[in-house]
């Protein structure tokens, strides 16, 4: 019942960082630090305090890897925080889940370039950015449908 109740919650955190990521090109602060919060306490409910460190352990890692991505210039901020958020709740299956945010992020650029394409426009627009919010929330679905098994 916790899991459900849980599960809810961040959910709906997700769906309020797509929304303003789709609608103004940020990621909140207080969504991301409320759900980080959320799934530190949900972990140490649930699992107790020494699972704590190996979650900690995963997210670590997880948040090393993004910050990577975030000094070339691959992600922002806001994703960098939000899929370190995401991770909190499910840190077994955090590399999991960039890895199927970033193969959502692809799918998602290469169909607007065919479209684009279709439509006789400019296929790449300098500057243009994908809501990266978008692939992190469908990732952490899948994450969550399947079990860890996509």
């Amino acid at each position: 019942m916790i899991n459900a109740i849980c599960y809810v919650f961040i959910s709906i955190l997700l769906i309020r960082a797509v929304y303003t990521d789709v609608l103004w090109g940020r990621i909140e602060n207080w969504v991301v630090g409320i759900g980080m919060v959320g799934g530190m306490t949900y972990i140490v409910v649930t699992k107790g305090s020494m699972d704590m460190w190996d979650a900690g352990k995963h997210v670590l890692l997880l948040g090393l890897m993004m910050y990577v991505l975030y000094r070339i210039g691959g992600l922002g901020a806001g994703d960098v925080k939000l899929m370190i958020m995401a991770g909190m709740w499910m840190p077994q299956y955090g590399f999991r889940m960039a890895a199927g945010a970033f193969f959502i992020g692809a799918g998602i650029a290469c169909g607007r370039m065919m479209i684009r394409r279709i439509q006789k426009q400019r296929v790449y627009i300098r500057g243009e950015t994908i809501p990266f919010a978008v692939p992190i929330a469908c990732s952490f679905a899948g994450c969550l449908m399947s079990g860890g098994r996509i």
